[in-house]
C-alpha cells in the first residue's frame, strides 16, 4: 500500500485595485479597495497491490478559489469627516465633460468561490492477454456567490418641475452672455447648477433577498448558492490479440445531474410562459411564432421559485460513451511492400464519444437574470416617485428625509408578473448533456534509429451543444412589413421615373 498527498496554496492581493477603478480619486479621499483571492488544492491516493496481477487506486481530490473584490469598502469611508456622502455614493454629472467623483462609480463589494470534490477508484486487472481496468466516480461542484450595492447612489441634473429649468433657456444665456448657446452647453450649465445647489435627479438603490429570513432588505446582500453533480463508471480491456494486434475497446456511463439551487434566491419559469401569447409549437420544440392572429397561449407570463433542491431541469439519462480502438504492426513480408509493410510500421484507428459538463457561470447567469432575489429600487421622475408630498418640484441633497427608500414588498410572492422590460430565461426541460464524437486514423514508420514519420487524421463531431436561443426575433414576412417595404420601393421609383 502507498498513501500519496499533496497540497498547493497560492494567495493574491492587490491594493488599491487600478484594474477595476477603485484606487483613491482625490488625494487623500478614503474610498478606495482592493482584492484578494486563495487558490486551494490537495489531492490524496491509496495505491493497493492486491495481488501479482490486481491492482487498485482510490483518490480523493478538493479545489476551491475563494476570491473578495473591494472587501476594505464600508459604510464608514462614505460618512467620515472627510469627503463625507452622507452614507451615499455620489456621482457626479457631466460638465461639458465627464467629473471624477469623489470615489468609484459602484462600490458594490462582491466575494465568490466555486469548489470541487470528487472520489474515483480505478481498479487493474492483468488476466492472460488482457488488461481490463475498471472504475467508478462522483464529483461535487458547488459555487456561493455574493454580490452588493453598499450605498445607495446620487446623481444630479435639472428635472422639468424645478422652477430653475426655466432659467436656463437659450434666450436668457443669450441675455447674459451675447452667446447663442448650443444644446450641449445649455445641458453643461443645467448640470453644474444641480450639481453645486444639490438639486438630485435620482437615487439609486436595491432590495436584495436575505437568505436566511426569506425577506428584502434595502441595501442588503445577494447570495447566491447552488450545486451540480456528476458520476459515473466505466470498464476498459487492452486485448493483445497477437503479438502485432492489440484491441482497445470500453464502455463509460455519465450520469450528470441537473443543476440545483441551494437557497431560495433563484426563479425559473416555463415553457408556455416562455413563449406568452404566441403559446408552444411541440414540432417546433419552441413557441408558436410568426403566426400572425395565432396566439393559444397565456396572456401574462410568470415566474416561479426555483426551490432549494429541485432541479431545473429533467435528468438526461442515457449517457453512454464506447470506444474501440485498433493498433496493428504488418507481419514482415518480402518485395517492395514487405520493405513499406514491416515491422517497422504501426498503424492505429481509433472511436470514442465522450461527454461534457458546462461550467456552473452558465447556469447562475440566466437564473441569476430571472427576477425575484433582486430588486431595482430607484427613485426618479420616470418612475413617479422622486418628489415627496408638498416638494417645490425639485429634492435637495441635505433633506436626508426625501433620500430614502421607496417603499418596496416585504418578500417575493410567486408566481411574479413579468414586466414589459425583463427578460425570461429558460434551460430546455429535456435539455441533452453534450457529447462529441472523435475518430482518427493514421501510422508511423521508423526510419532510422532516431528518426520516424507519422501521418494521422483525426476528426470530431459535436452532438447536442448548448446554445442560446433568442425569442425576441423580427418577424418581417408573415406580418406583411417586407411586401409593405417593397411597396414602397417601387413608389420610390416610380417618382424618380416621373421626375
Amino acid at each position: 500500500h502507498r498513501l500519496t498527498s499533496a497540497v498547493n496554496y497560492n494567495y493574491y492581493t492587490d491594493f488599491p485595485d487600478t484594474l477595476n477603478n477603485y484606487e483613491n480619486m482625490w488625494p487623500g479621499f478614503p474610498v478606495s479597495a482592493g482584492q484578494t483571492s486563495e487558490r486551494i488544492v490537495w489531492s490524496n491516493s491509496l495505491r493497493s497491490t492486491l495481488g501479482r496481477n490486481l491492482v487498485n487506486e482510490f483518490r480523493v481530490g478538493y479545489s476551491s478559489s475563494p476570491v473578495k473584490f473591494f472587501d476594505e469598502l464600508n459604510l464608514g469611508l462614505y460618512t467620515g469627516s472627510l469627503a463625507n456622502q452622507g452614507g451615499r455614493n455620489i456621482q457626479f454629472p457631466t460638465v461639458g465633460s465627464a467629473l471624477t467623483g469623489p470615489g468609484a462609480n459602484n462600490p458594490n463589494p462582491q466575494s465568490r468561490n466555486a469548489s470541487d470534490l470528487t472520489f474515483d477508484n480505478n481498479l487493474t486487472w492483468l488476466k492472460g492477454n488482457h488488461n481490463i481496468t475498471a472504475g467508478a466516480s462522483w464529483s461535487s461542484f458547488n459555487v456561493w456567490l455574493k454580490n452588493s450595492q453598499l450605498v445607495p447612489r446620487i446623481q444630479f441634473s435639472l428635472i422639468q418641475s424645478d422652477p430653475a429649468a426655466a432659467v436656463f433657456s437659450a434666450a436668457n444665456l443669450r441675455a447674459a452672455t451675447g452667446v447663442t448657446p448650443s444644446n450641449a452647453q445649455l445641458t453643461a450649465a443645467r448640470n453644474l447648477f444641480a450639481l453645486l445647489t444639490g438639486r438630485v435627479s435620482s437615487v439609486g438603490g436595491q432590495a436584495t433577498l436575505n437568505e436566511d429570513t426569506g425577506t428584502y432588505e434595502y441595501m442588503g446582500i445577494a447570495t447566491q448558492r447552488s450545486q451540480m453533480q456528476e458520476g459515473g463508471f466505466y470498464l476498459q480491456d487492452s486485448w493483445r490479440v497477437k503479438p502485432n494486434v492489440t484491441i482497445n475497446a470500453g464502455l463509460r456511463y455519465t450520469l450528470q445531474l441537473p443543476f440545483v439551487a441551494k437557497n431560495n434566491f433563484y426563479s425559473t419559469t416555463t415553457l408556455e410562459d416562455l413563449c406568452g401569447p404566441s403559446g408552444v409549437n411541440p414540432e417546433a420544440n419552441g413557441c408558436n411564432l410568426f403566426r400572425p392572429g395565432d396566439m393559444p397561449g397565456k396572456a401574462v407570463s410568470q415566474f416561479y421559485a426555483l426551490e432549494e433542491g429541485k432541479h431545473a431541469y429533467n435528468t438526461d439519462w442515457d449517457n453512454f460513451g464506447p470506444n474501440v480502438g485498433l493498433a496493428w504492426t504488418p507481419a514482415r513480408r518480402d518485395g517492395f511492400l514487405g520493405a513499406l509493410m514491416s515491422d517497422e510500421l504501426v498503424i492505429r484507428a481509433g472511436w470514442a464519444r465522450a461527454y461534457s459538463r458546462e461550467g456552473m457561470g452558465v447556469f447562475t447567469g440566466q437564473y441569476a437574470a430571472n427576477p425575484g432575489g433582486t430588486m431595482t429600487l430607484t427613485r426618479n421622475v420616470a418612475n413617479n416617485n422622486l418628489l415627496p408630498a408638498g416638494s417645490p418640484g425639485f429634492v435637495l441633497l441635505r433633506n436626508e428625509s426625501d433620500l430614502g427608500a421607496p417603499s418596496f414588498a416585504e418578500r417575493p410572492s410567486y408566481p411574479l408578473t413579468d414586466l414589459v422590460s425583463q427578460d425570461i430565461r429558460l434551460f430546455d426541460p429535456n435539455i441533452q448533456i453534450p457529447s462529441a464524437d472523435s475518430w482518427s486514423f493514421g501510422f508511423q514508420r521508423k526510419l532510422s534509429t532516431n528518426m520516424a514519420v507519422e501521418v494521422r487524421y483525426v476528426g470530431t463531431n459535436s452532438r447536442d451543444a448548448w446554445t442560446s436561443r433568442n425569442y425576441n426575433e423580427i418577424n418581417i414576412f408573415e406580418n406583411g412589413f417586407l411586401d409593405e417595404f417593397r411597396r414602397a420601393q417601387a413608389n420610390m421609383q416610380a417618382n424618380i421615373a416621373a421626375g
